[in-house]
């Protein structure tokens, strides 16, 4: 800045003046009168007559609530707390008394009038539009200098303070008031360039008391904008409520995704999770702070909701839980669907007019000063921009200063974001990822804490909901991470209790959902129109009739935003039904912005796609219920629509396709049969280590593939390739179409159970051992359809010859049912959850148990994540089994847990503290592995030489240590020198895998492992695998990698932890 004009200037020595020397004068004040040693302010507030919280609450801000309740020092207070504690604890009149406003003629004006004019003249400085000249600058000046004179000297008489005391308070006082009068001078004359040095040097020292007396109104303007703006309102197009809750009550984690294109690891695919917390603390692949976080996310995973959270946080100062939000000075709110607002200078104007308008400064000026202050923009909802928007967000991004932005938008607007970004500008792409699993129960209570009262009805609302979550998870599975989703659940329950505890699908969730949006529409068409409420329900019904349809269409041409002849069919069709099609098309669909052509337009989209999916299996399975009640279509008919399909269809959509390959097993191994889980797999991420299935379609004889054939006449061009893609898109929507059959018309699965199962994907192992969640999922959208069941189990069967059946934790209770039919010969239970919250899991064993079957449970939750926990109670229903086998174990167990274990196992992979491997050992003379692995949790660092050497003759040996491993050298030896000791001495170091988890090791780190494992001889003949905290880009893991094969390891892995 390169000056400040002098009215600017008179002004603001005026408001020196009060604020600083006004502020201590009034503490001088209350620490001499108030008398009551070692009560807390708000102790003595209490003691004053009439004093009610409720006055209390009215009289003082949350601000200053927050420092009387936390007893700050009052050193911290403010000239206007500072006024009101003199008014009301250090024993002058009542605040009523006329003293405060009145003097009487020819009478000395009394303290408390004094006292009273200070905070005038405060007041007239902090909202009057008032000019200063030197004169009354001056006469302000002096006036303050007197009275503050006159309270200091009466005050002391009436404390009986020591004279000398108060005497050096009113030096202090008045020297520093007369320091301030010899910085006024007159205006400069333009052409007199003598004292315009000074001019500027003090117009820079002046800079920061007029910075921060800007934050400071700044500040409170915003924190009152602020507040309207962080409310919640969830699902406002499915309630008739209106409910509002606070973002704190919003739980996300964000993965982050590093820009391919800036990233110097290209084609890493590593990625780290954090907490939401963390999103300004999370640093680039340069390990630099990002200039620009774009955060994207599907409709419903709360990217506004965050937001709206880090302006509620924003407002709490120091106690804001946002990593380094609390250090921005200026926190700014963009709409990016706003239109009205086309420049910095008109977001200012509109975020803080009252501010523009009392600082008596220039744009230019204010501009200058906010310029350089610490700003975070939060720019929400990018892929709703306008021209304007977009314009003024292209100005936002490259403003000078020290600026950062976060940048919501969804995942097919993100390249549209990348276009607007200057060069010069980091940054980092975040994915929102939902609420974590072990955060659902507290979302839950904490969302029906803000609907209701009563604290019981709270509680049991909770235990009963997150029993029909738990339900719910064994077919909506990630989908209850998604807030929109988990929320809806609870605003379900609330309406409707009833309804929630009888969800048993997917399917009934998202039909309950639908009828909530259509009670709403009907209540809208009878309360605007003149209908009454059984024809209006009568025509939203053929609208949905037709809405369904397209639905079904615009998913199969991958039309997510819907193309305008889309929105045209359904416009016309609201006026052949004479209703208003801005309220139906509200009802059901969303709006949003969209690039076409050279800008942008209003589009409409659906909710959510998961909204598009049941639609489109509604519609489904109206046509194949009519196809089976007809027993089969005439080839008239089906040309008649596809005739009639073709005058609706005008798209011109090219498919591309992927073919997944799957790497077979060599069949070199001589080891038993192995589950193919991986027991060296560090996260619960399976997307590299699952390969899709597909059964043989019979495309002649499948009924619903003729259905979609008849209503999507373009499959009959699909090549093989393009028909597996559509089937792999297409699973959720069979699974709404089972739904919506088995509640219309059940008896019909009968005929097409088989025909469904042939369209429904599985995933397998890397060496081919199948998942059946999938299958198991259509069974429970069926309601567990005996005839869906049989065709499922025969499935299953079919799969699992001489295979491991895996099955997840979110399909345990439709395997029970399953095991009704039928019960593979070998069976994996494969948990990522605390086992001792998976309820369905005991009395699932205990069915296994009386079944002749081989049994493989692997609990990631102790042996990959590290949890504390014993899987001993896991073991019992099988000690007294005669028919179950337990062939592998993968967890942790207590002493009595390895008594347990029988001599049927052939692998177990076990995480234990050092001091139980004595013990396992004894265990390890009465089993007969096969396979041992050892992950041994060094975090406390007790001394290598006590680490007791495993006894273990198997094939196959995996050791892994565990312990935090920094890039030091001492580090390093530590974890060789534990290696070294657990190493059975037969065997050569030489293991089938060598790991070292939990450490923070880069890529310096890693090549000193490397070398140390040289050095020391240690061989691993599958692989060496390091799991790290630590961002190691794929140049330098190809690189690890050549090391690992030069110094004679035969493979490196290299797994970020997040």
């Amino acid at each position: 800045m390169l000056g400040i004009p002098e009215s600017a200037l008179y002004k603001y020595r005026c408001h020196y003046v009060v604020e600083n020397i006004g502020k201590h004068v009034l503490q001088q004040v209350i620490q001499w009168m108030d008398d009551t040693q070692g009560m807390t302010v708000k102790e003595r507030l209490k003691q004053t007559p009439g004093f009610t919280e409720t006055k209390y609450k009215r009289e003082f801000n949350v601000e200053q609530r927050t420092k009387l309740e936390r007893n700050e020092p009052l050193s911290g207070y403010d000239i206007t707390l500072c006024y009101k504690l003199v008014q009301r604890i250090c024993g002058f009149r009542s605040l009523n008394d006329d003293t405060w406003i009145l003097v009487d003629d020819g009478s000395v004006p009394s303290l408390e009038y004094r006292i009273q004019c200070v905070k005038k003249i405060r007041n007239t400085l902090a909202h009057e539009e008032k000019i200063f000249t030197e004169v009354e600058t001056r006469q302000t000046i002096e006036s303050l200098r007197l009275n503050f004179i006159h309270i200091l000297s009466e005050v002391g008489a009436r404390a009986t303070v020591d004279k000398s005391i108060v005497d050096n308070k009113v030096s202090e006082v008045d020297a520093h008031i007369q320091n301030v009068f010899g910085k006024i001078r007159e205006p400069l004359d333009p052409t007199d360039t003598q004292h315009f040095y000074r001019l500027q040097e003090e117009a820079r020292s002046f800079q920061i008391q007029l910075k921060d007396e800007l934050l400071k109104y700044v500040y409170e303007e915003i924190g009152e904008l602020f507040q309207k703006l962080y409310k919640i309102e969830p699902a406002p197009w499915a309630l008739h409520q209106r409910y509002e809750a606070t973002p704190t009550q919003v739980f996300v984690r964000v993965k982050v995704r590093e820009d391919q294109e800036l990233s110097s690891c290209k084609g890493a695919g590593h990625t780290r999770e954090a907490p939401c917390d963390d999103i300004l603390d999370i640093r680039n692949h340069a390990s630099k702070l990002p200039d620009v976080i774009i955060l994207s996310g599907e409709g419903g995973k709360g990217k506004t909701s965050l937001i709206k959270y880090f302006l509620e946080q924003y407002l709490k100062g120091p106690e804001c839980a946002v990593k380094n939000l609390a250090e921005t000075e200026l926190l700014i709110h963009v709409e990016a669907r706003n239109d009205q607002i086309k420049c910095f200078k008109d977001l200012l104007k509109s975020t803080i007019p009252s501010t523009y308008a009392k600082m008596s400064l220039s744009y230019e000026h204010l501009s200058d000063i906010l310029l350089g202050v610490n700003k975070l923009f939060l720019i929400d909802g990018f892929d709703e921009h306008n021209p304007t928007s977009r314009k003024l967000v292209k100005e936002l991004l490259n403003l000078p200063g020290k600026n950062r932005y976060i940048i919501t938008t969804r995942p097919t607007s993100v390249e549209d974001v990348n276009m607007v970004l200057p060069d010069s500008k980091s940054k980092l792409n975040l994915q929102l990822q939902g609420i974590p699993e072990d955060q659902h129960e507290n979302f839950v209570l904490k969302l029906l804490t803000s609907l209701m009262v009563d604290v019981d009805k709270i509680l049991e609302y909770t235990r009963e909901l997150m029993k029909c979550v738990r339900r719910l998870k064994q077919t909506l599975g990630e989908q209850l991470n998604t807030p929109l989703n988990l929320a809806l659940i609870v605003l379900l329950y609330v309406v409707s209790p009833e309804t929630v505890s009888n969800l048993t699908s997917s399917s009934d969730l998202y039909r309950e959902l639908r009828s909530m949006m259509t009670e709403k529409l009907v209540f809208r068409l009878v309360t605007c129109t003149d209908l009454t409420e059984s024809a209006a329900k009568k025509k939203c019904k053929r609208f949905l009739h037709f809405f369904d349809q397209v639905s079904f269409r615009t998913f199969c041409r991958k039309e997510y935003e819907l193309r305008d002849n889309t929105t045209e069919k359904f416009i016309s069709v609201c006026e052949e039904l004479d209703i208003p099609d801005d309220l139906v098309l509200s009802s059901y669909l969303n709006t949003k912005r969209s690039l076409r052509g050279i800008g942008t337009v209003k589009v409409f989209t659906y909710q959510h796609l998961m909204m598009q999916e049941f639609a489109a299996g509604c519609h489904l399975a109206r046509k194949v219920i009519q196809y089976v009640e007809d027993a089969e279509f005439p080839e008239d008919i089906i040309k008649c629509r596809k005739q009639q399909y073709s005058s609706f269809d005008d798209e011109n959509e090219s498919y591309e396709f992927f073919r997944v390959s799957v790497s077979s097993n060599d069949g070199s191994s001589k080891m038993p049969l192995f589950s193919g889980l991986s027991s060296e797999k560090a996260t619960k991420t399976v997307d590299s280590v699952f390969q899709p299935r597909r059964r043989k379609l019979s495309v002649s004889n499948n009924i619903l593939w003729k259905v979609i054939q008849m209503e999507y006449p373009r499959v009959e061009c699909w090549d093989a390739h393009q028909r597996e893609e559509f089937i792999t898109r297409s699973q959720n929507m069979f699974m709404f179409m089972t739904g919506a059959i088995r509640a219309v018309c059940g008896e019909h699965l009968v005929s097409i159970a088989n025909d469904i199962v042939q369209l429904v994907d599985d995933e397998e192992t890397t060496n081919a051992q199948p998942y059946a969640d999938i299958l198991m999922r259509l069974v429970a959208e069926s309601g567990n359809n005996d005839e869906i069941t049989k065709v499922v189990a025969a499935e299953v069967d079919k799969l699992t010859k001489e295979k491991y059946c895996i099955v997840k934790e979110n399909s345990l209770s439709v395997f029970q049912h399953i095991l009704k039919f039928t019960c593979p010969e070998m069976i994996a239970f494969d948990i990522n959850a605390n086992p001792h919250t998976v309820f369905e899991l005991a009395d699932l064993l205990q069915t296994i148990s009386n079944r002749n079957a081989k049994l493989s449970m692997v609990f990631r939750y102790m042996y990959h994540d590290g949890n504390p926990g014993d899987c001993a109670p896991f073991l019992t229903p099988l000690m007294t089994s005669t028919t179950c086998e337990l062939a592998e174990f993968w967890g942790s167990l207590s002493n009595e847990g390895l008594d347990m274990l029988p001599e049927s196992l052939g692998v177990m992979c076990l995480r234990l503290p050092p001091e139980q491997l004595e013990y396992l050992n004894k265990s390890l003379t009465r089993l007969n592995l096969w396979s041992l692995a050892t992950v041994v949790n060094l975090s406390h660092r007790p001394d290598p030489s006590s680490i007791t050497p495993l006894v273990f003759d198997g094939i196959r040996l995996v050791l892994v240590i565990a312990a935090v491993l920094k890039d030091r050298a001492e580090d390093i030896e530590y974890a060789l020198d534990a290696l070294e000791n657990l190493c059975p001495e037969d065997r050569n170091k030489q293991v089938t895998i060598i790991g070292f988890w939990e450490t923070n090791l880069t890529h310096d780190g890693a090549v000193m492992l490397l070398h140390g494992l040289h050095k020391r001889n240690f061989v691993a003949f599958d692989f060496v695998v390091i799991r790290t905290t630590e961002v190691i880009h794929q140049s330098h893991q190809d690189a690890l990698t050549e090391l690992a094969i030069s110094l004679g390891q035969k493979k490196l892995l290299i797994i970020k932890d997040p």
